[in-house]
Order: structure tokens, then C-alpha cells, then sequence
């Protein structure tokens, strides 16, 4: 959508939907505009017809017979060769119009559209974040090149802008043609002073926005890991702790507990409406922040006897989301989840340990991306009778899994934080 304002008080605002299947059918309508642009700034030159009502009454009907112009067509050309003549300074050198006219603006987002279609991690292009576009139809080969000539373009922009700056400051003040003031909508004195304040205030309000440093990060974040660290090591070391000395728990239990009648089978618990399995990794000093829409759990377990626990934990990968489109679209790609092939994650484990008052640690097996390794998770539960409220965190280290193997994952941290919170309800 364009819009365009002229001194005569018209504005023009004028909308162009660009079809992917036929760009060559696009790039000649934009030439073919050019050149009568460019026929009708002769005319106007030689004739000296610079207002656009005069200029359309001499030149619309020509417009529409040589050049095959619809209406809507014809008026746009006239009021864009008009607006090149707006000011007397312009009437004295004939305004001409490349054939391609702003085609390069096209260049950076179009760029970016092959970069994306050549990745091997396949993304989705989202126009706005919402409208979904294909990918372009490149060999790979092709994203070595697409990626050089985006930054270059990139580059390039921001050198012209920079120019652009410093060509109309030398204008204002070495020249002294009062150029900057001219360009203040209205030659307004208020608006000359609200617009640069207003630039001013986004520079605060943006850095007071954006988030901490990583070095202001990195204290919490290696806390947390070495906080963590006895928990990844009870993965691989707890079960010889466990077996070593079983023989004198067996024997003690077998002395102290001989009279007693044996345990009632543990009961079954299940799961209420309303919980969350949520996520959250570092990335380049920031924190990516998730959870899964769809999981089921069968839990078997007497809070009295941890040791009966029998936990089965089941997710659909495919329900991961951290609220952003384009990086949602990644997640069921081979680079994280491999959702295709692996569909689900699991985690069981038998058993569970007291570590505290209404605390438990529970040591199995979590299948996910088609790799098994051992992993604990640590819980809590609160609440007595019928049901009970748990909530509990774990720490994963994703690389075992192969979860955020590609180029795209370079600033992931190596450990992905776990938490989840449910009621549990006790089966009759």
C-alpha cells in the first residue's frame, strides 16, 4: 500500500498486490509505467503543464490509446509526473523515471525470501507474521549466494540512508537553502521541534526496553547450571549409589518390618484439566519461553511410599509453541524436534526417593527424538486426601537429544529448564 500527497491538497493512495507466479508479467507493467512517466515529463517540460488537472486533460486520453492504460492507470501516471514538478526549483530541469523505477527497495526482502527457501533449515516465510508464503523454487547451491547479497543489500541500505542524512544536513547548514525546514509537513515550528524529541524518546524508551546484557545474565544462569549440576550427575551416578548399599536397607527393613502386614497396592492418580508443562532456554543472553498444549500422564503412586511410583509421562511434540509464528514453524523441523519422525517424548521411571518434606526426586528414562538417556526430575506435592497439587522442574541437556543441532542454534544454551504444574486427583 502507497500513499502520496501533493501540494494541491490531493492525496492519492494507491494499492498493488504482487503475484509470485508472474513476476516477469510485473516487471514489464513497472517498465511500461516508467516510460510513459518519462513521455508524459516531456510534454509537461516542453509545454510547461505542471499542474496535474491541466496535465490529465491534455494527456489522458493519449495515455490510455499508446500505452493501453486503464483509467485508474492513467491518473496515476499523470499525478506522479505532476508531483515531480511540485516545487518552481524542479520546472527548470526535465523530471525523468528509471525504467525499473524503485524496483531495488524490492531487492532486501526478496533476497531474504531466497535466503529462506535455500536454508536447510526449513522455515516458513510469514508475510506480517500471518500470511504464509511458498519457497521460492532455488537449488540449494543458491544460499551461499542469496545470504552474501542480503547483507550486502543490507549494508548498502544503510549506507544510503546515511548519505541521504548527511546530504540534506550539508543542505541545511553549509548551503544554507533551508532544506530541512521545507521538509517539516506544514513548515511548521512545533512540528520542528516535536519530531526530533519524539526520535529522541524512541533512542530511551528503546534501550530501556531492550533486555540485560549476557554478562548480567550469565551470573544467574551459571548459578542455576551449577545448582543443577548434582541432578545431572544423579542421572549417571545414583544408581550405583542405590545398589551399593541395598543388601543393608533389605536387611534392616526385613528385621524392623517382619510383623507389619504388607502395603496396600499404591493408587492411581489423574490428571485434572488446567496444567502446564512449560520450557525455557538461554539464547544470546535471552531467555526463549514455551510450553506444550497437548501431554498425558499415568501416575501410580503412594506419597507414603515413594517407592511404589510408577510414572508415565507422554507429549505431543508437535503442541510445542513460544508464541512467536516463525519461530513456532521451526520447531517441528529436524533441527529440534524432527516432529515427522518422532511425533512423541516420553519419560518413565519406577520409583521415587524422598529428598525433603513434601519433596521427591524420581530417576528414569526419557525417550525423546528417538534417543533414550536417564533423567531426573524433582517434584513436590502439597494438599492431603482425594487430591493433591504437584509441581516440579527438571534440566535437560538438550545436545544429547540432538534437539537444536543446525546453524540457526548456535546462541541455545546446552541445558533446557523444565517445569510442570498439575492436580492430581485420586481414582476411586
Amino acid at each position: 500500500m502507497g500513499s502520496f500527497s501533493y501540494n494541491e491538497g490531493v492525496k492519492l493512495v494507491a494499492e498493488v498486490r504482487v503475484l509470485p507466479e508472474e513476476p516477469q508479467a510485473l516487471l514489464d507493467m513497472i517498465v511500461q509505467f516508467n516510460l510513459a512517466c518519462n513521455w508524459l515529463s516531456t510534454i509537461a517540460f516542453q509545454e510547461r503543464i505542471f499542474h496535474w488537472l491541466p496535465l490529465q486533460r491534455r494527456a489522458y486520453r493519449e495515455l490510455r490509446e499508446k500505452f493501453g492504460f486503464t483509467a485508474a492507470q492513467a491518473v496515476v501516471c499523470v499525478r506522479k509526473v505532476a508531483y515531480s514538478y511540485r516545487n518552481k526549483a524542479r520546472r527548470n530541469t526535465l523530471a525523468t523515471f528509471r525504467p525499473l523505477g524503485s524496483i531495488p527497495l524490492f531487492k532486501q526482502p526478496l533476497s531474504g525470501w531466497a535466503l529462506v527457501s535455500t536454508a536447510k533449515v526449513k522455515v516458513p516465510t510469514l508475510l506480517f507474521g500471518v500470511l504464509p508464503l511458498p519457497h521460492l523454487p532455488l537449488p540449494a547451491s543458491a544460499h551461499e549466494l542469496a545470504e552474501g547479497g542480503h547483507g550486502l543489500i543490507a549494508w548498502l541500505g544503510i549506507a544510503l540512508f546515511l548519505l541521504h542524512v548527511a546530504g540534506a544536513l550539508r543542505h541545511h547548514f553549509l548551503i544554507r537553502d533551508g532544506l530541512i525546514w521545507r521538509m517539516i509537513p506544514g513548515r511548521s515550528t512545533a512540528l520542528l521541534i516535536i519530531l526530533p524529541a519524539l526520535m529522541l524518546l524512541g533512542l530511551v524508551v528503546g534501550k530501556a526496553i531492550l533486555p540485560a546484557p549476557a554478562a548480567k545474565v550469565a551470573a544467574p544462569v551459571a548459578a542455576s547450571e551449577a545448582s543443577q549440576a548434582p541432578a545431572a550427575s544423579e542421572n549417571i551416578a545414583e544408581p550405583a549409589n542405590i545398589a551399593a548399599p541395598a543388601p543393608d536397607i533389605a536387611a534392616a527393613n526385613v528385621t524392623e518390618a517382619a510383623p507389619e502386614a504388607p502395603p496396600a497396592p499404591p493408587p492411581a492418580w489423574t490428571v485434572q484439566p488446567g496444567g502446564k508443562i512449560g520450557f525455557s532456554v538461554g539464547n544470546d543472553g535471552q531467555t526463549i519461553s514455551g510450553s506444550f498444549a497437548k501431554w498425558t500422564a499415568a501416575i501410580v503412586m503412594d506419597p507414603d511410599h515413594p517407592e511404589t511410583a510408577d510414572i508415565r509421562v507422554t507429549i505431543d511434540m508437535a503442541s510445542a509453541s513460544v508464541g512467536d509464528a516463525y519461530q513456532d514453524g521451526m520447531l517441528p523441523g529436524d533441527e529440534f524436534f524432527a516432529v515427522a519422525a518422532h511425533p512423541t517424548a516420553t519419560f518413565t521411571a519406577k520409583g521415587a526417593e524422598k529428598s525433603g518434606a513434601n519433596a521427591y526426586r524420581a530417576t528414569g528414562t526419557l525417550s525423546l527424538k528417538g534417543v533414550a538417556k536417564p533423567q531426573t526430575i524433582r517434584f513436590t506435592l502439597s494438599g492431603d486426601g482425594a487430591t493433591r497439587k504437584v509441581s516440579g522442574t527438571a534440566t535437560i541437556a538438550r545436545v544429547a537429544f540432538g534437539v537444536g543441532n543446525g546453524e540457526s542454534s548456535g546462541g541455545l544454551a546446552p541445558q533446557v529448564a523444565l517445569t510442570f504444574a498439575f492436580t492430581a486427583r485420586k481414582k476411586d
